[in-house]
């Protein structure tokens, strides 16, 4: 079909403020090298702007609207993709399928028609930061078809959630995809916020709202790890068939004192609440200790099992020990213990 711009096995080429409309391919660069797409309105193709088989390609500033397939795809290629807008797009906004080593930020991805990022096919080891990624028919980003080891960070994935959708999800990982790392991620206004089908991640620091309060399905043998979530209502997880799990962890601390003054080189032993040894170390100069990584509970196949409250035990030579228990149920939460003075005195 029609190329609007075609550059092929060539190097340092740059295609700046060109409208490029109604052809099969609006912008294609195959096997080039150090290319730079900038500044241009893509419209109404059937795919807006397609890279192959490219390196050190920076596409940014970019409207790729109303689009027959995909507003960008990125085939075997490593490429800066940011900045840029995906509007409307009839199947997604930014897709990639065997591509490794790109960054995908701060690009608006709005109302495409059935996702708004797709990393696909083999995509790993890509970049997936601060992106706002709303209104997608859909799902907001998918992660398919061995999809692993993505570093997502800081996006804002938000209302897909179109009357009628089964399926309209903001995170969506199937087909294999793993090891994929979510962080600082704000999920929210979804039918659901977290779906996994065949597929395992870890969230840190991610926030999740959502008005139906069905933040995560999981289906068969999919993993879901959060550590340190922020959620509101109740965290309902459906895990039909298959050994599925997920796992909700907080991170504390405990800070000792003597009710006045902080206690170093204090012993911290912290068990759960089967009395199975969480963690162990020592108070530094300031009193406190690290932040331990602490499971509060965890779903496997509909059953849910508690691991709060925690016994924290503190004890150093010369005081008298102090053991309490706390529930760990928020991110970055820091206690105290008081130690007081052994008494030694003779009866």
């Amino acid at each position: 079909g029609a190329r609007g711009v075609r550059a092929s096995s060539l190097n340092n080429v740059s295609v700046r403020e060109c409208f490029v409309k109604d052809f099969t391919r609006g912008i294609e660069f195959f096997k080039v090298n150090n290319g730079v797409l900038v500044n241009n309105t893509v419209l109404s193709n059937t795919d807006g702007m397609f890279l192959s088989q490219s390196s050190g390609v920076s596409a940014s500033d970019n409207v790729l609207k109303n689009n027959d397939n995909y507003g960008i795809t990125l085939s075997a290629s490593q490429a800066n993709v940011s900045y840029n807008k995906a509007l409307n797009n009839s199947v997604a906004g930014i897709q990639t399928e065997n591509t490794n080593f790109t960054t995908i930020a701060f690009n608006l991805v709005d109302g495409n028609k059935y996702e708004g990022i797709l990393v696909y096919n083999y995509s790993s080891f890509n970049n997936v930061s601060y992106n706002t990624i709303n209104n997608n028919t859909n799902y907001g980003i998918t992660f398919s078809k061995y999809a692993s080891n993505n570093y997502v960070y800081g996006n804002i994935v938000s209302n897909h959630n179109y009357l009628g959708c089964s399926g309209c999800f903001g995170f969506r990982f199937n087909s294999n995809s793993a090891g994929n790392h979510l962080v600082n991620n704000i999920v929210q206004s979804n039918r659901i916020n977290y779906f996994l089908d065949q597929a395992n991640s870890t969230s840190t620091n991610d926030t999740s709202f959502t008005p139906a309060s069905t933040h995560v399905w999981l289906n068969k043998t999919s993993q879901l790890n959060f550590i340190d979530l922020t959620y509101a209502g109740n965290l309902l997880a459906f895990l039909p068939g298959g050994q599925s799990s997920l796992t909700l962890n907080y991170s504390t601390r405990v800070n000792v004192t003597n009710s006045t003054s902080s206690i170093a080189g204090v012993s911290v032993t912290v068990r759960d609440s089967n009395n199975s040894q969480a963690a162990n170390t020592t108070t530094e100069a300031n009193g406190l200790t690290q932040f331990f990584n602490l499971t509060a509970f965890n779903f496997i196949n509909d059953v849910s099992y508690n691991f709060t409250p925690h016994n924290f035990t503190a004890s150093k030579t010369g005081f008298a020990a102090n053991s309490t228990n706390f529930s760990v149920n928020a991110p970055f939460q820091t206690f105290s213990l008081v130690l007081a003075q052994a008494d030694n005195t003779s009866p």
